[in-house]
């Protein structure tokens, strides 16, 4: 599995995950995971097969921990596209 650091969180503010849309195109299937990572502990939020250009998309209202990260791992190198959405907010 190829994992890649999506973002990491402050430890200021309120960071919301909303939506995460993924991609796979001449890839197929697709393992698709998505966690969210606090210290040592990780914390899965979906993994599931992905259909060569099928468009999966899951609909969040995720509250991220202060100073945690969110990372993403699918089984292809390349042939992907994954996007993020969500809010940020400054206290």
């Amino acid at each position: 599995m190829s994992q890649q650091l999506l973002f990491n969180v402050g430890d200021v503010g309120t960071v919301v995950l909303r939506d995460i849309i993924f991609v796979g195109v001449n890839v197929s299937p697709s393992l698709f995971e998505v966690d969210i990572r606090t210290g040592s502990d990780v914390s899965p939020i979906i993994r599931t097969n992905v259909a060569d250009g099928e468009l999966f998309h899951l609909e969040l209202r995720q509250v991220m921990p202060p100073s945690s990260s969110l990372l993403f791992s699918t089984n292809h190198v390349t042939g992907w596209s994954v996007q993020v959405t969500g809010y940020v907010f400054d206290v």
